[in-house]
């Protein structure tokens, strides 16, 4: 069946067309509030963080070399603008509506418009595989775009002329957006099949056109395995598929051919009450979308990677309200960044236990080869003053990074060379972001403070720590007292490694080294007044060991009357187990807590897991 030949008597009224838009909208405002509000952290700032567009031609042409590179590289320039989260979750939104709305506009027939909410299967699967950071990026989504795009022009072309069109399109289709031209082919082919005027001849030579076109490119252009050449970006060429993706890919030719079947079948010009169909299609994408929503809305994902983000941005009282009261599976990277934003306001040994703490494993981070761990963990390093391990770290995650070489990454090693002065590694890294649109104007603020500081060396960059120069010192992962003690032999003064290596043996009951550290280090500090859990500790060491002179450190009455009424309630807290509440409301954000009521894990504790 011609275009021609669609009957103008059943074209839609006016308040089908309302439905069909009203539902478009209610499906735009549910994705952009459900992006920006739930996963603004964890999916749009990732896919930012992942990569770094620039507009030099180098850049270019690293995409064009592969097949869809086109397409790759319009998502690329489309994705920098996550950097402003709404404006990347109004963007992606689009993106995914179009994809239905071209569908749509596609099938050209009134009976497609009154069941218009059948196809909501492609955009709502669509916007749940955006939860697969792994194996799904925008590139998918647009990559569906160009074909639909192009096959709803060639339904326009009239007579013979549309057999030169559809060769042209399909060859538009393949080399910008690679495997998805398959779509393009699949519609084409189904269009003919139930043209008027169908010439199987042409069927034919398009069947024929989209086996070759994909193996000559894989013979003659690109660099790249032939199951790439013929599937890349389409769901047969992720290593792991992703169902909902595969589904929504799929939905598109056999939804399409469905129609094509039952579209001849019209029920003449009686019309269901729009009104009625409008009160039932937003019902029923009202609840799809609610349990889309429920069902795949991360929020410890997004929690950790909201406060990744805020300790990068050094907003140390947003962490710390963030990890209050979070309750999550997984409480090791909670705690890790709630005591790096403590150390930062200089309250760790005062205020740790205010938040829950798991013991070293929770101070520290176990390794692990990972983008994000590599990431993660030099935040405590780069912190800390340890500049080089810094820059490891962030030279781990730019090869762990799934896409490329990604700005978070650059970034940090951006800051890295600026603390130790390395001219030349500066001017390698800023020049990526010089030619970045969203970068461009951080890059030049950088450029200043680094003029600054190769004018004079003691200027202290923004938000970087001074460089602790340590002589010969390997960083032991599993082991970090070791490293916080080299750090502290070297720089005696060095409050913040103090800190951390005191609350570390605070967090492991290791009073005995707590003690030896006081002694040692104390005097080098130069506290105003001595933070509270290390009274606390000294008074517990105190009163387990009545042969250590506590006395030099002058504890206060007030610390001493506190614990005496702890010591108290405790006692009775374990004859009478209904007073275990209130003395965990009233104490437990002391040391004296702690020390009798948890069960810490350490780091050793997961390496000796790990090596059963």
């Amino acid at each position: 069946m011609g275009t021609k030949n669609i009957d103008k008597s059943t074209n839609k009224p006016k308040l089908y067309k309302a439905a069909y838009y009203c539902c478009i909208l209610i499906f735009l405002a549910s994705a952009v509030w459900w992006l920006y509000e739930h996963n603004r952290y964890h999916i749009l700032a990732f896919f930012e963080e992942q990569q770094l567009f620039r507009t030099d031609y180098l850049y270019f042409q690293d995409y064009i070399a592969i097949p869809a590179g086109l397409i790759d590289y319009a998502s690329s320039f489309i994705t920098q603008f996550y950097h402003y989260p709404i404006l990347g979750a109004v963007l992606l939104s689009l993106d995914i509506i179009a994809i239905y709305m071209l569908f749509i506009k596609g099938c050209r027939n009134a009976n497609t418009y009154r069941f218009f909410i059948v196809p909501y299967i492609i955009p709502l699967f669509l916007l749940i595989s955006c939860t697969d950071i792994i194996h799904f990026g925008l590139t998918h989504i647009v990559g569906l775009i160009v074909p639909l795009l192009l096959f709803l022009t060639y339904t326009y072309v009239q007579g013979k002329k549309r057999y030169a069109a559809g060769v042209i399109f399909y060859l538009l289709s393949y080399f910008i957006s690679g495997g998805n031209a398959i779509i393009f082919g699949a519609l084409l082919i189904t269009y003919e099949l139930f043209h008027d005027k169908r010439s199987y001849l042409y069927i034919g030579l398009a069947i024929l056109l989209s086996i070759i076109t994909p193996y000559l490119a894989y013979r003659f252009i690109y660099i790249t395995h032939l199951h790439t050449a013929y599937l890349c970006f389409t769901p047969f060429d992720l290593l792991v598929s992703n169902k909902y993706y595969t589904t929504a890919w799929l939905a598109v030719p056999v939804l399409y051919f469905i129609w094509r079947i039952f579209a001849p079948k019209r029920s003449g010009k009686k019309y269901t009450n729009p009104i009625i169909v409008l009160s039932v299609y937003t019902i029923i994408l009202v609840a799809a979308i609610g349990i889309t929503i429920k069902t795949h809305t991360d929020e410890e994902a997004e929690l950790v990677a909201h406060m990744a983000y805020e300790v990068e941005k050094g907003n140390w009282d947003t962490v710390l309200e963030l990890g209050k009261d979070a309750v999550v599976k997984n409480q090791l990277p909670i705690t890790y960044f709630t005591d790096i934003a403590l150390s930062e306001k200089g309250s760790l040994l005062s205020d740790m236990f205010k938040y829950p703490q798991t013991g070293t494993y929770g101070l520290f981070l176990p390794p692990k080869t990972h983008y994000e761990t590599s990431l993660y963990m030099g935040e405590l390093y780069f912190r800390l003053g340890l500049i080089q391990e810094t820059e490891h770290c962030a030279y781990e995650a730019l090869v762990l990074s799934r896409i490329e070489h990604g700005s978070k990454a650059l970034r940090r090693l951006v800051y890295t060379s600026m603390v130790e002065g390395n001219e030349k590694d500066f001017c390698r890294y800023i020049g990526l972001f010089d030619k970045s649109p969203v970068y461009k104007n951080w890059a030049k603020e950088q450029r200043g403070h680094f003029n600054k500081r190769m004018k004079d060396p003691s200027y202290r960059i923004p938000e970087a720590p001074n460089n602790v120069i340590i002589d010969d010192i390997m960083i032991n992962y599993w082991y970090p007292t070791i490293t916080l003690e080299k750090i502290l032999e070297s720089n005696r003064n060095n409050k913040k490694a103090f800190e951390y290596l005191m609350a570390s043996y605070l967090l492991s009951k290791d009073l005995k080294n707590s003690r030896r550290i006081l002694d040692i280090y104390l005097p080098y500090i130069n506290y105003k007044q001595m933070p509270r859990h290390i009274k606390e500790s000294i008074l517990l060491d105190a009163i387990m060991d009545p042969a250590y002179n506590a006395d030099k450190y002058n504890i206060d009455e007030y610390t001493i009357k506190r614990f005496n009424n702890f010591n108290n309630l405790y006692s009775k807290s374990r004859e009478n187990k209904l007073l275990e509440n209130d003395l965990k409301k009233e104490y437990g954000n002391t040391y004296f807590y702690y020390f009798l009521k948890s069960q810490p894990t350490s780091l050793e504790d997961i390496l000796m897991q790990s090596n059963r």
